[in-house]
């Protein structure tokens, strides 16, 4: 049973205002820990040298001066690597299989159904993957669904099957597939336990360099059994699909990751 869920939050530039409305994205995760009697802490990661966190704020928050490319291009993966070093080297090793970590992008909103079967599975011990809640003018014409957890526990189970019997390169071969990964099992909201970074080593910071997808690296290395799917929504994605400009970022940004998806996967045929 995990006895402690650490949420490292990545971010910068952020104003007090936009804490608290985080907080209020927060708040029925923490309720849900509460419920199952996990204790939570977060961990705000920032190349920001003085980020303005409220004094009040419900949830205690330990910030991380994380290292940036450039003030505009945070280094993500070691946002996410430092703080996880910092708690292997605090946490006792006998400890680290009960310490859920669970990377999270300030902008992530979860319901009350889907905090609660969170906090669930991780009180269990258990693996949850998470899929972002996508508008149909992103992906569109896509035959790969992941509406329904079935849909995406068996997406991964086909890419797991290629892990295994060493044939990824299956996946590159379809572009809508490619899409649909990026969908899902992202450090936009994943879980790990603190034992998976001493087993496993950390996040591949390389990828920095070519759009990201750290997430998607350490999922084809470690091969993970997941048991269920969370669902979640990104405020930064609108759903008025007359919003061109948002339509334009999110495309592109889509078009990166695949990219950076194809790169890793090629990498190690």
């Amino acid at each position: 049973m995990a006895q402690q869920a650490i949420c490292i939050i990545r971010g910068f530039n952020k104003s007090e205002q936009d804490f608290l409305d985080w907080e209020q994205r927060f708040a029925p995760l923490r309720v849900a820990f509460e419920k199952y009697g996990i204790l939570v802490q977060g961990i705000y990661s920032t190349p920001d040298s003085n980020p303005n966190i409220p004094q009040n704020l419900s949830t205690p928050i330990t910030v991380v001066q994380a290292e940036s490319n450039t003030a505009a291009h945070p280094s993500w993966s070691k946002a996410l690597n430092i703080p996880i070093q910092q708690l292997l080297h605090i946490i006792p090793e006998t400890e680290y299989e009960h310490v859920a970590v669970i990377p999270m992008s300030f902008e992530t909103q979860l319901d009350e159904h889907y905090a609660e079967l969170l906090a669930k599975t991780i009180s269990e011990h258990k693996r949850f993957v998470a899929c972002r809640i996508t508008p149909d003018w992103l992906n569109i014409d896509n035959p790969y669904s992941v509406k329904s957890e079935s849909d995406i526990l068996q997406r991964w189970e086909y890419v797991k099957t290629n892990i295994q019997n060493e044939s990824l390169s299956n996946i590159l071969r379809d572009e809508k597939r490619l899409q649909t990964l990026c969908m899902f099992g992202r450090n936009t909201l994943a879980q790990y336990y603190l034992s998976d970074f001493k087993t496993h080593g950390l996040f591949d910071e390389t990828t920095d360099a070519i759009g990201g997808m750290e997430d998607w690296e350490y999922l084809l290395r470690t091969a993970p059994q997941f048991d269920c799917a969370i669902y979640y929504t990104d405020i930064r994605i609108q759903e008025n699909e007359k919003d061109i400009e948002a339509i334009r970022k999110q495309r592109e940004k889509l078009s990166r990751e695949i990219s950076a998806l194809k790169q890793i996967i090629e990498k190690k045929l």
